[in-house]
């Protein structure tokens, strides 16, 4: 028996009676203890499922969507499945809980993890969801995946780290869970630790160095896509993302507009493209923080007599580039308009 299972143990016991648990190994433990008939059947059903296979958890459905959708976000690719994700993220929304989300619909082991995936999801698809959640995670001044484990992952404080930045005015929960997280990474980095507990990743430094480096306020969707082809797959890789990455890079021949093909980069809005370069700079003064903070708020959240989802979405996509203008040199720039405008994807 697993040490301290004993103390666990009622309440597994509950879990595993329960259709849907997603704990296998403890509702077969379950079954051996009060041969129980829902245990079996559950038990029964996974057997028959996986093919006399059973995965240590099941189903495992909020985690494989909400990441499936992250994915396809981040590698640029997603309006290729934009019924998809609306599916998804409808799901996600459907089964969101103000205690914290888990791995799976309708589970009593919520973690910072999946709540900070979902909540960052459905908050900048236009979901009203409370950052609330995140105070079951808060132990003086501290955030925890679980409570009572020893040590945190790489991986889990940086989505708290992308999750908190979709903070609105007033959000201080966001704020210090901000600020913790980005301590921890930039702690972790200092000392040669980007690696992590939960996940084999090609280029986990690369990813969290991005992060900290490009805030989301800055953060151009085609610069982000052409870092993350290279921390993702291998390099041998030859798949959908860097295909389409590839074939629609050839058309972009002037860096006069790349703020404008990072940002709206689909081939269909070429006009688009090419009204905006002829856009001034911004003026830029103090409070840009704060201001950006209203301006998403205005954005993701709903109002009497507004604008249409879409024109708010493009207004929040210009204002992100004055503040990436704003917070980048020109030779930063210039180092990312050579890496998405001429390097090749692989």
């Amino acid at each position: 028996m697993t040490q301290g299972f004993e103390v666990l143990f009622p309440s597994l016991i509950e879990l595993a009676r329960k259709l849907d648990t997603g704990f296998p190994a403890a509702t077969a433990f379950a079954f051996m203890q009060t041969k129980d008939q829902k245990c079996l059947t559950y038990l029964t059903n996974l057997v028959a499922k996986f093919q006399g296979g059973v995965p240590h958890l099941y189903p495992i459905d909020m985690f494989e969507q909400i990441w499936m959708v992250d994915r396809l976000q981040r590698l640029g690719i997603a309006r290729y499945f934009r019924s998809e994700i609306k599916e998804c993220v409808d799901y996600i929304y459907r089964y969101w809980d103000e205690q914290g989300m888990g791995f799976t619909r309708n589970c009593n082991l919520p973690d910072i993890d999946e709540t900070a995936m979902a909540f960052r999801l459905l908050r900048t698809n236009g979901y009203q969801v409370s950052s609330d959640a995140f105070r079951h995670f808060e132990k003086d001044g501290q955030f925890v995946c679980y409570h009572g484990q020893s040590s945190e992952a790489v991986t889990v404080m940086f989505n708290l780290y992308r999750a908190c930045q979709v903070l609105f005015p007033g959000d201080k929960i966001l704020d210090d869970a901000k600020k913790f997280s980005y301590n921890f990474l930039i702690e972790k980095g200092s000392k040669n630790e980007l690696l992590d507990k939960w996940i084999i990743a090609k280029d986990l430094p690369g990813e969290v160095g991005y992060a900290l480096d490009v805030p989301w306020y800055a953060c151009l969707p085609r610069l982000e896509a052409r870092y993350y082809l290279e921390q993702y797959g291998g390099d041998e890789d030859i798949w959908i993302g860097k295909y389409l990455y590839r074939r629609e890079l050839k058309h972009e021949t002037l860096w006069l507009y790349y703020e404008a093909a990072a940002s709206i980069f689909e081939p269909e809005r070429c006009n688009e493209r090419v009204a905006w370069a002829v856009l001034d700079d911004p003026a830029i003064g103090f409070g840009i923080e704060s201001k950006m903070q209203e301006l998403v708020q205005l954005v993701l959240c709903d109002s009497p007599n507004d604008l249409d989802t879409n024109s708010k979405q493009k207004f929040l996509t210009v204002a992100k580039t004055f503040y990436y203008r704003a917070l980048f040199d020109p030779e930063a720039i210039n180092q990312h308009i050579s890496k998405v405008l001429f390097e090749n994807a692989i």
